[in-house]
């Protein structure tokens, strides 16, 4: 992508004819390109994300309370949030801690929801933080552990 931006002049030209730009040769700038339309997507902790070979997975509880491996397509996410665009619906469930003591069809027992577990994130063209407005899950532990 190319793209061209104003420098203005801070300095007017010295006897050596030398002009002060605002911008010099070199430097580096993060630039963010805004959609037009706001994205929405399901957004759950970074951390719930497993991958293995065949790509990223989430543990989700199902019915009767069992832990079972859900396969997950990413969109664009940040270092603390994963952008869920497939495998999760708005009010699925997923393990968030203690992943490593959980195994598909083990029995668990939820916690209390957290608001940002699996949330509406809107991808806004303004750059806002992710909105938390559809809480599912929260901290689980397996049924044979002890509290």
């Amino acid at each position: 992508m190319r793209g061209e931006i104003a420098n203005p002049i801070l300095r007017a030209p010295s006897a050596a004819g030398v002009t002060v730009h605002e911008l010099t040769d070199g430097e580096f700038a993060t630039v963010v390109l805004e959609g037009v339309q706001p994205v929405e997507v399901l957004a759950i902790p970074r951390s719930a994300v497993l991958s293995d070979q065949q790509g990223e997975y989430v543990l989700s509880i199902g019915a009767d309370n069992k832990a079972e491996q859900r396969r997950i397509q990413l969109g664009q996410s940040t270092p603390t949030i994963a952008a869920v665009i497939a495998g999760l619906a708005a009010g699925d469930k997923v393990i968030v801690e203690g992943l490593q003591r959980v195994r598909p069809g083990q029995t668990v027992s939820p916690g209390p929801a957290s608001a940002l577990i699996l949330s509406s994130m809107k991808a806004a063209a303004d750059g806002t933080a992710p909105q938390a407005d559809h809480g599912a899950s929260g901290k689980t532990r397996a049924a044979d552990d002890k509290p």
